[in-house]
């Protein structure tokens, strides 16, 4: 057979493999009740629970509208990826923050602009550590690993777009919002190492400041004259 007609064969068979492949993709959403945004879905919870980020990727690539989906709990991915069960852990350790899949989406444009709680769980866990007192970062003077790997991507998302919802627990009285607990967490005395991720990007220091409240500041700022937050950091994020 010549080369030519090898070629045009070629392109025909891989045309035929391909919208058979959509087809068939389409079949088995239908098949199960699901669109194909609802099966993207749910095949992109499965890579993450799989740590398989390349077909994370791939999955937003194949089908963007994945992006927009909403469970009904009004939920997008980024919200999915704050409770994953990694298929590879122990049972006991049960759900975790999967840092690497909101990358991903990020990664692939994807806009967080959902609030329900993404920052302030993410902020929740910021800081955790298990460490003794002298092994503070104000007493160490060494960043903690959680820091180092849960601000950067807050700070990612904030610069995405991210809501700054209300947070459920009051604070001295105050519901305050996401905007308050970013600066609440990221400038806690014992905290604060001189990390690169305590000096944001003029972006996310313009949505932070300007999202929070002048009740919220003066919050900060009495917490900051007992001790508890470091006046420098918030000096250096609020437009005070």
């Amino acid at each position: 057979m010549p080369v030519e007609e090898m070629r045009k064969k070629l392109r025909n068979d891989l045309g035929v493999f391909l919208l058979g492949s959509v087809l068939a993709s389409a079949s088995l959403a239908q098949d199960v009740g699901m669109t194909i945004e609802e099966r993207a879905f749910q095949d992109a919870i499965s890579a993450a629970e799989k740590r398989n980020y390349a077909q994370l990727g791939f999955i937003v690539e194949q089908t963007p509208s994945v992006l927009d989906h909403r469970t009904e709990a009004g939920d997008d991915l980024f919200h999915e990826f704050r409770y994953v069960f990694h298929e590879d852990a122990d049972a006991a350790l049960g759900y975790a923050i999967d840092l690497e899949a909101i990358e991903t989406l990020l990664d692939k444009s994807a806009v967080p602009s959902v609030s329900n709680g993404l920052l302030g769980t993410l902020l929740s866990v910021a800081n955790d550590f298990d460490g003794e007192i002298d092994a503070f970062p104000i007493n160490s003077g060494q960043c903690t690993e959680n820091r180092e790997e849960f601000f950067p991507v807050i700070g990612r998302l904030i610069e995405a777009g991210a809501e700054f919802g209300i947070l459920d627990t009051e604070v001295l009285g105050l519901r305050p919002s996401e905007a308050f607990f970013y600066q609440y967490q990221l400038c806690l005395g014992p905290f604060v190492c001189g990390g690169g991720y305590e000096r944001p990007s003029e972006l996310v220091k313009h949505r932070v400041s300007t999202s929070t409240t002048q009740t919220e500041r003066e919050l900060l700022l009495m917490l900051a004259t007992r001790g508890s937050q470091d006046l420098n950091c918030l000096i250096s994020i609020n437009d005070w």
